[in-house]
């Protein structure tokens, strides 16, 4: 499946790659109008979020999902589980398959003056094509679904905020 990126899959990247700035920028917005603990927030937040991106990647092997897991740890939600798989030989490979995806994967919290954050990174081969929408388990991609799903959560916090206050 791996192989030059396509232009619907640049395309895909970069919509995801928007997204991604666009919720950063809102849960900005968020932590500027609250009272809390920003780090517990910005962890708990992230958590929810990639939480819901493994949840929506798609699963055969189990690699791919596997590549989340570093920033699952990163974030202290529960890690990508390896697929099962009925026949022996075919778990055989869904363990293997699944160890490579988790040194695929990359996380780092970063703090920047009074800004804390994180960085998590799939880098599974075929990852670009699966948020392009290749795969029949995920048709609109992985990332950039759960980012929007998120956005819309955040608008509604902010909203709250601005109406009632924080607490």
């Amino acid at each position: 499946m791996a192989g030059p990126l396509t232009q619907k899959t640049k395309k895909a990247l970069k919509e995801t790659e928007a997204s991604a700035k666009r919720v950063g920028e809102l849960l900005n917005v968020y932590l500027d109008g609250i009272q809390a603990d920003i780090p517990t927030v910005i962890m708990r937040d992230g958590g929810q979020i990639l939480g819901d991106v493994i949840k929506a990647s798609p699963v055969d092997t189990g690699r791919f999902r596997a590549g989340w897991s570093e920033g699952a740890r990163l974030l202290g939600i529960p890690e990508p589980r390896t697929p099962t798989k009925a026949n022996p030989k075919d778990q055989a490979k869904a363990v293997k398959e699944t160890a490579r995806g988790r040194r695929e994967g990359l996380a780092v919290a970063v703090k920047e003056k009074d800004r804390f954050g994180f960085f998590i990174q799939n880098s599974t081969r075929y990852g670009p094509f699966l948020e392009a929408g290749v795969s029949l388990q995920a048709p609109a991609g992985v990332v950039r679904p759960a980012l929007e799903r998120h956005r819309q959560r955040l608008l509604q916090k902010i909203k709250q905020i601005k109406t009632r206050g924080t607490k």
